[in-house]
């Protein structure tokens, strides 16, 4: 069996110089939603709005996000049959998009570095119920484990995204891990985001919740100047996350090591990993 690692879309040339714009989409069969969108990027990858450059931090933020106990002394190389399959689907929106930024971008640095085969869906102004279709559309991709960053793109209908959050449970049910993320309180009304996933994870336990949003709004310099999209540092500290959750992937090599939390120099990134077995 070959399993390739580079299963995305190309990047193409990206512009850096971006503005932030708010837009209506409505009908009149359907309730107005308000979407945070990003323009002047070329291919759809939405980007952070432009801004001073960030204060890194310049510590460890581990205590914000403690690595958890099954992936702290990872070994180098588990044994077979593989306890995950390496190929993770992320699903998300333009949060998401962020860490596709650049080459090496984020995902390239750190979660491919640690030994997963990723293969991104991510679209600027993205609802969940949007991302539903595209997951169900998808579902040969989906493996043990996936990813998703929604809910950023809100209506205010708590009970509907309650609903769309327990149909995309079910339509995972063969994922054995389902990461996702508080959101920013960019909007006062996000909080009610983040009751519902965190009341699911307890009556679910493959969902695991980050905390994103008590770090993007506790550290300096991970969040642009909406205060919703990551920064390029921000969008790093985001990737961060989910490789210390998810621990080193079944092919990462023996040298290879969890990022600290916060770290703003980078790794060496693995820009192409062919498995074979």
């Amino acid at each position: 069996m070959t399993l390739v690692g580079r299963c995305r879309r190309g990047k193409g040339a990206l512009a850096v110089a971006v503005a932030c714009a708010v837009f209506a989409a409505c009908s009149s069969s359907e309730p107005q939603r308000t979407v945070l969108a990003q323009v002047g990027t070329e291919g759809d990858l939405g980007v952070a709005p432009t801004q001073p450059p960030p204060v890194f931090p310049g510590g460890d933020l581990s205590e914000l996000d403690p690595i958890p106990t099954e992936v702290s002394n990872p070994s180098a190389v588990p044994t077979t049959p593989l306890e995950y399959d390496p190929r993770i689907l992320m699903v998300g929106d333009s949060v998401m998009n962020a860490m596709e930024i650049g080459d090496p971008d984020a995902i390239d640095t750190y979660i491919r570095t640690l030994g997963w085969i990723v293969t991104v869906d991510a679209k600027n102004g993205r609802f969940l119920d949007q991302a539903l279709d595209v997951v169900e559309e998808r579902r040969d991709e989906a493996h043990d484990i996936v990813v998703l960053m929604l809910g950023n793109n809100y209506d205010g209908d708590a009970d509907a995204f309650r609903r769309d959050t327990m149909t995309m449970l079910e339509v995972l049910h063969d994922a054995k891990r389902i990461i996702m993320f508080t959101v920013p309180l960019y909007q006062d009304n996000r909080q009610e985001v983040n009751d519902v996933l965190t009341e699911l994870a307890v009556n679910d336990e493959r969902l695991e919740i980050v905390n994103w949003r008590q770090i993007a709004e506790n550290v300096d310099g991970v969040l642009g100047g909406d205060r919703l999209h990551p920064t390029p540092y921000g969008a790093d500290v985001l990737a961060q996350l989910i490789v210390r959750r998810l621990g080193k992937g079944p092919f990462a090599g023996p040298d290879v090591t969890l990022p600290r939390l916060g770290q703003a120099e980078r790794p060496e990134p693995v820009t192409d990993t062919t498995i074979e077995s």
